[in-house]
């Protein structure tokens, strides 16, 4: 996997973007999945999240 993270997060709000970008040798692997799981747990838990927003470029059918 190459990345995942909150990006645009404002605290005062609760909100935050969900960027991730992921290695040709993870797809369909379930990485992005599971690192998107943890990443939403620590969201809320800790920081305290309650919206989240993600976008996808229209030719990446599998993260849509």
């Amino acid at each position: 996997m190459k990345r995942i993270n909150l990006v645009d997060f404002n605290l005062e709000k609760g909100e935050a973007e969900i960027g991730y970008r992921v290695g040709e040798s993870c797809v369909g692997k379930g990485v992005a999945s599971r690192g998107l799981e943890l990443l939403l747990q620590k969201a809320v838990c800790d920081y305290g999240v309650s919206r989240l927003f993600a976008k996808t470029t229209s030719a990446n059918v599998g993260s849509q």
